[in-house]
Order: structure tokens, then C-alpha cells, then sequence
């Protein structure tokens, strides 16, 4: 991977978790490469709760009522941050 890669990949980390997470030192070492590992899962997740909160949105009530969940249920999901769970 090149460093200047890692250089931009390590600022960006830097602006979404706080300055200690993304500097180049870290995201050269072996630690950083997981650390660079576990964001990319944290938002991978992130984007696939959004999505399933979109789509549960969408759903007619008799489309929620077969698997189990009120109007009130869904909106009340669907409302939330995609940060929490």
C-alpha cells in the first residue's frame, strides 16, 4: 500500500475518531493496520444499519405485520442514529 495512502487514510480517520486515531506513525505499524481494520468494519456497520432503517421505513404494514412489528415499532427504529444500535 503506498504512504501517501496511508497518509490520506490516516487524516480521514483523524477527522471521523479525533486526532490521536489518525496519525501516520500508528497507521504504519501493525496496530494501525487493525485499528484501519476495525474502522472499516465500524462503518461498513454503520452503513448497513442505515440501509436496513431505510428499507424498514419503506415497509407496508402488512409487510411489518409478518415479521412481527407494529407501525410504532418501525418508525421508532427506523429513527434512530445510524451510530446506535
Amino acid at each position: 500500500m503506498p504512504r501517501n495512502f496511508l497518509i490520506k487514510s490516516a487524516a480521514f480517520i483523524a477527522v471521523i475518531f479525533g486526532p490521536a486515531a489518525g496519525t501516520a506513525q500508528v497507521a504504519s505499524t501493525t496496530a494501525g493496520r487493525r485499528s484501519w481494520a476495525y474502522s472499516i468494519a465500524r462503518i461498513s456497520e454503520w452503513r448497513s444499519r442505515a440501509r436496513s432503517r431505510r428499507e424498514l421505513r419503506a415497509l407496508a404494514e402488512r409487510e411489518l405485520g409478518d415479521i412481527g412489528l407494529t407501525r410504532c415499532d418501525a418508525r421508532a427504529e427506523a429513527s434512530k442514529w445510524f451510530w446506535q444500535q
